[in-house]
């Protein structure tokens, strides 16, 4: 077996000569090499030894390299050829002479704003071509573009792109990309659409234009934390020559929400496109058009730089604690073996026990801070499921409520759920009360207002389709598009039954077709069919799905998540071709035969 990592020398597959190694990865190492067929220098991306016996990521490497052999665009690198030479495999690339972009932001931090704009727009071109062809690259960051010597900048690295193929959807099973440009989602390890790439991308745009990150600290995961849970800085607020639509776009596409993000990548290259030639933003044009206003001023407050230098004072300090933690409980496991130890944990274990006896009681969590909740939560027991929201009575980072109350018997492997404070949001839309409604009713009254409805189904006494909880609590103030949480009773636990039931089939994860019948229950000369297509658990909060038949567009239209699926009549005869996309991504295609 060869070494991949000397391969100096050797001409592989009596085509290409091996110059020099120019880049590692974790999965591949990339050669300068010479095409002798056809006199051209080539790179050499060449899978490393310890890969080739697994079939699934030879598999995808091969598959990669198709996948990116199709995108022929100036802004993206061209892959030429993928082959086997004896026993490891490789892809030849266009061999692009110059930089990463995050070798230049290194010695450029905060390009002039109009250059900044421009890198990202042909960014966004070369991934735009790439999303055309349904390929995300779920890795944008400054160290996957190349800068050649005239300041052409192209997308390279496709390494975890996956082609969406038939009737396959895109599912992150994987928190995959680099940490500081990673999406929430992909953060989470839950669904993962185009609207990754545009995430990532934004990030990379506010690099460029602040000269740093928007989250950084001391390991992983406490930045993937952050891309979850706290909103960036504003731009324009760490470089006041940022233009205020600029600002406005950047932190559009980096939105936590992927609903909220810019959809696809042509709204956010026209946005950027407008900045440059100062002309109205897009798609503030067509918000304004639906009777939303939007402030693009941010408030910034005072030294908002020292609110950046806090927050990662902040999580240093966290570091910091982590790694005493850490010291403490290797020191208690050496002294755990002494006797003395042994008495003082059994005392105190004695102490805890008349204090604190096996009780499922709940305790009052309500108006702590997330640590004092959290401790006194363990105190009895039980571990916290967190839920962020708006509040203008509430100070932020304080407990607003608990589920279950305070009292109320809760089994120990079962989480408290508390409602923390985000603070005030200084908007003027006032939150209706919702609670006791039913749903529709509750949705039309919080979207009359330009609220969005986010509706989560638990189990409660209360008639099933009924609103048992909401947050923010009425009274609160948002601004357009904020986000309201409806609890909806999804009816008490059902008693099983004493007689044998027939159970009840799963409903397919696919379309499903069902014909008509004549009143007799006899099958009838069929002509139309109801198609079903189920909206997929791992999705954004409203979600748009297209029904075409034989080329015609039977379905267009957006829906809510909680609507659970869309059902469609589909009249024809013979055979037809019924293809299904959800959020622009062909997600099923089937003949239905009358």
């Amino acid at each position: 077996m060869h070494n991949t990592e000397k391969l100096m020398g050797m001409t592989l597959n009596d085509r290409y000569e091996i110059l020099e190694k120019i880049g590692t990865g974790g999965m591949a190492l990339v050669y300068k090499a010479h095409d002798n067929v056809l006199d051209r220098d080539v790179a050499i991306k060449v899978l490393r030894e310890a890969f080739d016996n697994e079939s699934s990521i030879v598999s995808n490497f091969i598959k990669e390299a198709r996948s990116s052999a199709s995108l022929v665009h100036p802004n993206v690198v061209s892959v030429y050829d993928v082959s086997q030479h004896e026993d490891f495999y490789y892809m030849v690339m266009e061999l692009v002479d110059g930089k990463t972009l995050k070798e230049y932001i290194k010695k450029n931090p905060r390009l002039p704003w109009q250059e900044a704009c421009n890198y990202a727009i042909q960014i966004g071109q070369g991934i735009q071509a790439a999303h055309e062809r349904n390929i995300i690259h779920r890795d944008i960051k400054p160290q996957n573009i190349i800068m050649d010597p005239a300041n052409t900048l192209k997308v390279t690295d496709f390494g975890i792109a996956k082609a969406v193929e038939g009737d396959k959807a895109i599912a992150g099973g994987t928190a995959m990309g680099s940490v500081h440009y990673i999406s929430p989602e992909q953060a989470r390890g839950g669904f993962t659409d185009f609207r990754s790439d545009i995430y990532s991308l934004g990030v990379v745009l506010y690099e460029m234009l602040a000269g740093r990150v928007p989250f950084d600290g001391d390991n992983p995961t406490s930045v993937a934390l952050m891309h979850i849970e706290e909103e960036a800085v504003n731009v324009k607020c760490v470089n006041m020559d940022v233009p205020s639509d600029l600002a406005y776009v950047t932190m559009k596409a980096m939105h936590r929400e992927p609903g909220r993000r810019y959809q696809c990548m042509d709204e956010f290259l026209n946005d950027l496109r407008a900045v440059l030639a100062d002309e109205n933003l897009p798609s503030l044009e067509r918000e304004r058009r639906m009777g939303i206003e939007f402030d693009t001023e941010p408030d910034c407050g005072e030294k908002a730089e020292k609110t950046v230098n806090e927050r990662e004072m902040r999580v240093r300090e966290k570091g910091k604690e982590k790694v005493k933690k850490k010291k403490a409980e290797r020191n208690a496991i050496l002294l755990a073996f002494a006797t003395a130890l042994a008495l003082v944990l059994i005392i105190a274990g004695v102490i805890l026990l008349v204090a604190n006896p096996f009780s499922k009681t709940v305790p009052d969590l309500v108006n702590m801070t997330i640590d004092a909740a959290e401790n006194e939560a363990q105190r009895h027991g039980y571990s916290i499921e967190y839920e962020y929201t708006y509040s203008d009575t509430v100070p932020k980072d304080t407990v607003i409520s608990q589920l279950p109350s305070a009292g109320e018997e809760l089994d120990k492997h079962e989480k408290i759920k508390i409602s923390v404070s985000m603070g005030a949001t200084g908007g003027k839309i006032e939150v209706p009360d919702v609670k006791g409604l039913p749903l529709e009713d509750a949705k039309e009254e919080i979207e009359a207002l330009m609220l969005i409805c986010d509706v989560e189904f638990i189990e409660s006494n209360k008639e099933a389709g009924i609103v048992v909880r909401q947050t923010p609590s009425k009274g609160t103030h948002m601004n357009p598009a904020g986000k309201v949480k409806l609890y909806v009773s999804s009816g008490p636990e059902e008693t099983p039954a004493v007689e044998t039931q027939k159970p009840q089939e799963e409903e397919p994860d696919e379309p499903e077709a069902t014909e008509n019948v004549s009143d007799s229950g006899s099958s009838a000369t069929v002509t139309s069919k109801m198609y079903s297509v189920k909206i997929p658990d791992k999705t954004g909060e409203m979600v748009h799905i297209k029904i075409v038949a034989n080329g015609n567009v039977l379905h267009d239209s957006t829906h809510s998540k909680s609507e659970g699926k869309v059902v469609q009549e589909i009249s024809g005869s013979g055979s037809v071709k019924v293809q299904t996309y959800i959020d622009g991504v062909l997600t099923n295609e089937e003949s239905l035969s009358f």
